[in-house]
């Protein structure tokens, strides 16, 4: 093993390390001082820092002139008392003072320093290093006359290095090591030293005429301890770029392409032959990694012709091999900008990219697989869903969308955060192209607009349409729609985005129509006259927080429950407080639940019954609310009762409008709440007819239910009243026919397309006969006419 060397010298300067490949313009400009065979480089009139462990290290200097030997001490020079190392003899030439010591037995990570009399050493320290070095091929096997890079990284900007293997000789190791003569010694019987190797370097390695077989070469720096060896296969099968499965996806999408490696790092792939498709594309592609024996590029559709742009690689492979594509064309034969049409191309795979031919191609004696690359017609948007998330939810990218608190619903309060998914949206070619997110302007350019309509504008004025689209003349004001995430590593075909409606101008609570409009332009359209429209709905609701009733009466246990609804997103986090002049101030938070309801608890335990206190609740972000805070607080007087009592609380709900012949009931429920059983007096009246009178006995936590229907066969108004002990509740029940629509609003609803229904399916017509359906007057007209023929003969 060969002593490590270090290189602070202060008569010569060593400069950066070369990058790229070993081949430099002159590399008699970066070179040592010392031959490959000194013990070490020379530290002159104290200029000393680093010493490698392993180094043999010359001190020289005329300071030296007048000491006959230099002390080496273990430790700073501060130090009291430090161990002596060694004893450093100097010795004189008429024109040279100079001394040697070897660093081989001492400590690495330690700081040393010299006594050294008058000299400029003395007092002088230097830190000891393990020095590190890093040898390997960059790929694992190679074939036979083929070559490959040795990677090679070290802590020293340059340094001598000896090659030796149990395999060659130092003739051998010449020929397989290419290394420019103006670097290199020359090599003795068992070993090859490549001189002033530079740090962060490349050496090409060849293996021609090597047998088959697996090597290992040792790599050792000539003055330290430094060492590393590298291993490489050498086979004699053929290098192959092949496709590892079938390759296809629908018009408009990025395809993926799984290509598996045989013994390559630098490949080609081309699809379709602009002779026979108006359409040809080739890209060239390096892998870094030599482990990696699969990798997936991607072709986009949606952009045929943008050169490199049209291709990519699999956000995976990118990250985990460090596959880039080197070089990429693209030709077509159709409109700019216009999307790869559906069609079975072939695709090719091969060693060696060809850009000398009018259209770049995989080289023809290089080619090693075809396949074919499937455009499949593009499926309609099949469903369009909502979520809501508590206002001033951050949903800028997948993660803070997964990691958000979403809930699928169609209802939102105002300013919570509204999300829609195009379910099976597709074009992801078309996504991932997207510029700031905006989907209306993707929308835009793939033929297809979202608007958004009120459902109830109020008498004598139209309704009010939102659109993305800037320029949709049937519009009233534009709205902006933003996509959530748009990278493919994320991207499954479903276009999630936030309708930004609460900044739209003119919006106000109420329901709304959202229609994605696929126009003739789309590449969803079979024809020019085709036309889809899909549509959904949703509900801006007014924000509200209220506490419930049941809150007048509160146990003093150590889980009391405080109660309310609210109108807000689930997931939204409210505050609440009690408190009580002279007895207490307490708080407890509460999250919203998918229910609409949030529950706070307290520990009143220590208190007694009968303390009179003050309830509050507040939503913790209700300043992003704006107009609507003041409606997300609430608070009322409240009262502690023993929890060892009872404690009933009646729960009545029933519609308040129905039509003649709807089912309507009354559902009840009456719970204690307390921590003692109770017998409780349950009577419910239903128009004037008491339907239930009984004495139910609860214990504590124990809830009884019934439902009771409603008579609505008639046009009415049905009061209904519930009491159960002391608690009482009471309504009454609307039952009205709803007006029927004119003409022309049922021709309207009729003409309505939501996208999933039959295009074959007939309108109802006006016209036809009372009493029959066209085909039974066809039927009758036939009839009547074979008998009068059947007469006349």
């Amino acid at each position: 093993m060969f002593l490590a060397a270090i290189m602070i010298v202060s008569v010569f300067a060593m400069s950066a390390a070369f990058a790229g490949t070993a081949v430099a313009d002159d590399p008699e400009e970066e070179t040592l001082e010392q031959a490959y065979d000194d013990p070490g480089p020379v530290w002159v009139d104290g200029d000393v820092e680093t010493a490698y462990l392993g180094q043999e290290i010359e001190i020289e200097g005329d300071s030296l002139e007048g000491e006959s030997s230099v002390i080496l001490y273990e430790g700073p020079a501060s130090l009291d008392d430090p161990d002596r190392v060694a004893s450093i003899q100097i010795y004189h030439d008429e024109d040279r003072h100079w001394g040697e010591f070897e660093t081989a037995d001492l400590e690495p990570d330690e700081a040393y320093h010299f006594a050294a009399g008058s000299s400029e050493f003395d007092g002088e320290e230097f830190w000891t290093d393990e020095e590190d070095l890093d040898v390997e091929f960059d790929v694992n096997t190679v074939t036979q006359d083929e070559a490959v890079d040795l990677e090679f990284d070290s802590e020293r900007d340059l340094q001598h290095l000896n090659v030796t293997s149990d395999d060659f000789d130092g003739d051998e190791l010449d020929d397989i090591f290419s290394y420019t003569d103006g670097w290199q010694n020359d090599y003795t019987d068992d070993v090859l030293t490549l001189e002033n190797v530079p740090a962060d370097i490349d050496i090409e390695v060849e293996f021609d005429d090597v047998d088959p077989d697996e090597y290992e070469f040792e790599f050792e720096t000539t003055d330290s301890f430094a060492w590393d060896n590298a291993s490489i296969e050498v086979v004699d099968d053929d290098a192959s770029v092949d496709f590892a499965d079938d390759i296809g996806g629908e018009r408009g999408d990025v395809v993926d392409i799984p290509i598996e490696l045989e013994h390559v790092q630098t490949g080609a792939v081309q699809i379709g032959d602009y002779d026979d498709d108006n359409f040809q594309a080739a890209a060239q592609f390096d892998v870094d990694d030599y482990s990696a024996d699969e990798i997936t590029l991607q072709f986009d559709t949606y952009a045929p012709n943008e050169g490199e742009d049209s291709w990519s690689v699999h956000p995976d492979d990118e990250d985990e091999y460090d596959v880039e594509i080197l070089e990429a064309e693209t030709s077509i034969n159709f409109d700019e900008g216009e999307a790869l049409g559906v069609h079975d191309y072939e695709i090719i795979a091969g060693t060696s990219y060809d850009d000398e031919g009018e259209h770049a191609a995989v080289e023809d004696d290089s080619e090693t697989d075809t396949n074919f690359f499937s455009v499949f017609e593009p499926e309609p948007v099949s469903d369009v869903d909502f979520e809501i998330a508590p206002a001033g939810t951050d949903l800028g990218d997948y993660e803070e969308y997964d990691e958000a608190h979403t809930t699928s619903s169609s209802d939102v309060a105002f300013h919570d955060e509204l999300v829609v998914t195009l379910e099976d949206f597709g074009m992801s070619g078309a996504v991932d192209a997207m510029s700031d997110d905006d989907v209306g302007a993707m929308l835009e350019d793939a033929g297809m607009n979202l608007t958004l309509e009120e459902q109830d504008p109020g008498p004598n004025v139209d309704a009010i349409v939102w659109s993305t689209a800037s320029d949709d003349e049937d519009a009233d004001y534009e709205i902006d729609v933003t996509a959530v995430y748009t990278d493919l590593e994320d991207y499954d075909g479903d276009l999630v985005a936030t309708i930004d409606y609460a900044d739209a101008e003119a919006f106000d609570e109420g329901g709304y129509d959202l229609t994605l409009e696929v126009t003739e332009d789309s590449m969803f359209a079979d024809d020019e006259d085709e036309e889809m429209e899909i549509e959904s709905s949703f509900e801006v609701l007014e924000p509200e927080l209220d506490l419930h009733p049941d809150n007048d009466e509160v146990p003093n246990s150590d889980d009391a429950e405080v109660t309310g609804t609210t109108t807000v997103a689930p997931g939204s986090e409210i505050s609440t407080s009690a408190s009580s002049a002279g007895n207490f101030t307490d708080g407890a938070d509460a999250v919203v639940d998918a229910d609409g309801t949030f529950t706070a608890v307290y520990d009143f335990s220590e208190y007694e019954a009968g303390v009179d206190f003050e309830l509050e609740a507040e939503h913790d972000d209700r300043s992003e609310f704006e107009d609507y805070a003041d409606d997300l607080e609430d608070d009322m007087d409240a009262v502690l009762v023993d929890a060892e009592d009872p404690l009933i609380n009646l729960d009545a709900t029933a519609p308040g409008e129905v039509e003649p012949g709807e089912d309507a009931a009354l559902d009840v429920t009456v719970s204690n709440d307390g921590g003692a059983s109770d017998d409780v007096d349950v009577v419910v009246t239903i128009d004037g007819e008491e339907l239930e009178n009984e004495t139910v006995t609860l214990d504590a936590g124990d809830e009884w239910s019934e439902s009771f229907e409603f008579d609505t066969a008639e046009e009415a108004d049905i009061d209904w009243e519930v009491t159960a002990g002391e608690e009482a509740d009471s309504d009454t029940v609307t039952v009205v026919a709803q007006e029927e629509p004119d003409d022309e609003d049922a021709d309207d609803e009729d003409a309505v397309d939501d996208g999933a229904g039959d295009d074959d399916e007939e309108p109802a017509d006006d016209d036809e006969t009372p009493g029959f359906g066209v085909a039974v007057a066809v039927v009758a007209l036939l009839a009547a006419a074979m008998l009068a023929l059947r007469r006349q003969e």
